[in-house]
């Protein structure tokens, strides 16, 4: 089975986007996707700022520190499944230079908030008519487009840029993104679950795939609406009706919470912690 390719796009590919490609590299399987980040000022010879390297350290992200940046090319574009931009800005970008991956070019924050609308049989659906099925979670969430409201505020979508602002600026913005990616790594976990199935059901005597891709058809139209959990690094911290993600403050206080006000359902599955496994970029 063909892997997802995932780009992250921010500006100068330093704080934002590796952090991102970072998260993803650690959560999802190396055989099922490909991962890589891009800016559209990309600073050459740069390096992640330390703020930046804090962070990701203290989410077990030590890899981070190897990061090169690099400049987005229209080839970058052509080739990824789905492409995540830290802003509205970078998406506009990214579809300028290369019109077609309209469908599969979104903010982070666009991607995790349509998410939770995507009906399991519509993926299921989609996943069963593709010759390459991972790709089905670029065009599943893209269905939701025009259907599902915007949040509230002009940059609602849009990760902040903490480049160059205080450690506190910093924080704001990988709270931001991480909340982002709890929900977008849940999804393409799923994805690839309901791929493997589909994609090992093929290569079985036809009773024995029926079998299989019933069972995971029957599942998909008993199973809740897909959820938010916060995944990353640590245990979740859970409250009545919200999500909560912990990082120690700037004067190195530990369980300092700040509060990420996203609304689930009673019935929204439980996080689970699986085994992460980091890949060489």
């Amino acid at each position: 089975m063909e892997p997802l390719t995932v780009l992250s796009v921010c500006t100068g590919n330093i704080c934002r986007s590796p952090l991102s490609e970072y998260l993803l590299r650690n959560a999802l399987d190396g055989e099922h996707f490909r991962i890589a980040s891009a800016g559209t000022h990309a600073v050459i010879h740069g390096s992640v700022p330390d703020q930046q390297v804090k962070i990701a350290q203290e989410l077990g992200l030590y890899g981070i520190v190897e990061h090169k940046p690099h400049q987005v090319t229209a080839d970058d574009i052509r080739d990824a499944d789905v492409i995540l931009t830290a802003t509205l800005r970078h998406r506009r970008r990214v579809v300028r230079t290369v019109p077609l991956a309209a469908n599969r070019t979104f903010t982070m924050q666009e991607f995790a908030h349509l998410i939770p609308h995507v009906s399991e049989t519509e993926l299921m659906e989609l996943l069963s008519m593709r010759d390459r099925p991972m790709r089905a979670a670029s065009l599943a969430v893209h269905h939701m487009r025009g259907i599902v409201p915007q949040p509230a505020g002009e940059d609602s979508y849009d990760i902040a840029d903490p480049y160059g602002e205080n450690a506190k600026a910093y924080r704001r913005s990988a709270e931001q993104l991480v909340e982002a990616h709890s929900t977008i790594i849940e999804f393409l976990k799923k994805v690839e679950g309901y791929a493997v199935k589909l994609d090992a059901a093929r290569s079985l005597p036809p009773k024995e795939a029926e079998a299989i891709l019933l069972s995971a058809r029957l599942r998909s139209n008993t199973a809740p609406t897909l959820g938010r959990a916060i995944s990353i690094g640590r245990e979740p911290v859970r409250t009545p009706g919200r999500h909560s993600f912990s990082l120690p403050d700037t004067d190195g206080t530990k369980n300092n919470q700040r509060r990420i006000s996203t609304p689930r359902s009673a019935d929204a599955p439980r996080a689970t912690r699986g085994k992460h496994r980091r890949y060489a970029k």
